[in-house]
């Protein structure tokens, strides 16, 4: 057997490994095979697709999109990676480059069915909820989705604070999966964001509003932006009290940019050391409007006057607070 049959056999080996989602396995495989033929480019470009599923069930994108899109300059008609390279864009936040992709799953009539369901997220992902629901009802009425597709598209719909929409998705899926544990939590979770993301907005955007010295429409409005973006995404009331003193001191430096640019600072410095790089990406410019570069060149400027000093204590604390709900869940 030549090297190439060899890696062949071992990707299918790999492959199978990550099907059954035994990715210690896989690890292994994958570790082993790059020992051995680590230096031969030729022979591993086979193995740039294998790579991105392993990243995408861990649940690396940036490094899934890497290897695929590496993969697909030399196979662009293998439907599985274009079914990947779909799905990982849309979660990263990148719709508009996910489109094409969706678009090729639709023209292949054996998986037009899932195309459409790639095609709801990415109506949602663009603020187009309306339709994007209908096409959920469409796919729910002829029994296409699973309980993986129900938590999916009811999340979509909470990080667009569509509530309602949110519940209704999960209580379809209950009506289809009656017991489910995975539907019934994730259900509790859509009641506990609406409950939770209400209640910080009378806490900690109209009790805020009166203290800011230099008054302006634009602090407001940051104000409003950061709290709806951190209690959408489940933040403790540390981070979210942590977010706020930032924003009161750019207030009172008279800190002058946009008001998305100002909370998607603030924003920034309570992720930046522990989510992964393509996940800040993704609450920037989705939440903020803004691109990632620029908010970076805003945050180095400030770091560099000192301007965070006295809030990295606080960050620490957070964090020790995170690795410990971690822990005891």
């Amino acid at each position: 057997m030549n090297s190439i049959d060899f890696i062949d056999k071992i990707c299918r080996d790999i492959e199978k490994l990550l099907d059954e989602g035994d990715l210690e396995k896989a690890d292994e495989g994958i570790t082993n095979i790059f020992s051995r033929y680590g230096d031969k480019i030729h022979l591993l470009k086979k193995f740039n697709k294998l790579l991105g599923k392993y990243n995408f069930l861990k649940g690396d994108r940036l490094k899934s999109l890497e290897y695929f899109t590496e993969y697909i300059k030399d196979s662009p008609e293998d439907i599985d990676a274009v079914l990947y390279m779909a799905e990982t864009l849309l979660d990263m936040g990148r719709d508009l480059e996910a489109f094409p992709y969706i678009t090729k799953i639709m023209n292949r009539e054996e998986l037009f069915t899932r195309g459409r369901f790639f095609y709801l997220l990415y109506l949602i992902g663009i603020d187009n909820a309306e339709n994007g629901y209908a096409i959920f009802k469409e796919l729910h009425s002829a029994n296409c989705l699973n309980v993986n597709d129900y938590i999916k598209v009811s999340y979509y719909f909470l990080l667009k604070k569509k509530f309602d929409l949110a519940r209704d998705v999960i209580l379809c899926g209950l009506n289809g999966f009656k017991g489910s544990n995975s539907l019934q939590d994730e259900y509790e979770y859509a009641l506990h964001i609406e409950n939770y993301y209400k209640e910080n907005l009378k806490k900690y955007y109209f009790g805020n509003l009166d203290k800011f010295e230099f008054k302006t429409d634009i602090y407001s409005k940051s104000l409003r932006l950061i709290t709806e973006g951190l209690s959408i995404r489940n933040y403790n009331e540390y981070e979210i009290a942590l977010s706020i003193e930032l924003l009161h001191k750019l207030n009172r430096n008279k800190f002058s940019a946009t008001y998305n640019m100002i909370a998607a600072i603030c924003d920034y410095f309570i992720i930046h050391l522990f989510l992964e790089e393509w996940e800040i990406s993704y609450v920037i410019e989705k939440f903020y409007d803004v691109k990632i570069a620029s908010v970076k060149k805003h945050f180095l400027y400030l770091d560099n006057q000192g301007f965070f000093n006295e809030f990295y204590d606080n960050l620490e604390n957070i964090l020790k607070i995170n690795i410990e709900e971690d822990y005891d869940e």
